[in-house]
């Protein structure tokens, strides 16, 4: 039900929100995906109507036939899975801001994108860590 707690295929723990319950099925294909657990960066518009990247975790996924959603939301286009991710940030998650969508296309550069974060961040760690050791 909306509000509760549920555990993630990573092991984490989330809240259902609305909208959220189809995605948490006990089927069996809803349990195993390669791409679930997987650090992404998702864009969210914020309330004050600026779009932010920040990072978060696909936690869920329908395959075409339980997604309902065409190829880039057109009506010609063939049925496609979708992969649900939240943000890590929960109080972004209890605003407007619950969860961001991705088609196959969409998790995959979510994902290279999260990878080239954390090695920028990496690398500025290592400077800093540098120039404290420098005289």
């Amino acid at each position: 039900s909306v509000g509760a707690r549920v555990s993630a295929p990573n092991g984490g723990s989330g809240w259902v929100m609305d909208l959220d319950a189809e995605w948490h099925r006990r089927q069996e294909w809803a349990q195993r995906n390669e791409f679930l657990g997987k650090r992404v960066i998702c864009e969210v518009m914020g309330d004050d109507g600026v779009p932010y990247l920040v990072p978060g975790t696909v936690w869920g996924w329908l395959p075409p036939e339980e997604s309902n959603y065409r190829e880039g939301g057109r009506e010609d286009a063939p049925l496609v899975p979708l992969w649900r991710a939240h943000p890590d940030d929960i109080e972004l998650r209890k605003g407007r801001i619950q969860s961001t969508d991705f088609e196959e296309h969409e998790v995959k550069r979510a994902m290279r994108m999260f990878e080239k974060r954390a090695r920028r961040e990496d690398r500025q760690a290592a400077r800093e860590l540098d120039d404290a050791d420098s005289p």
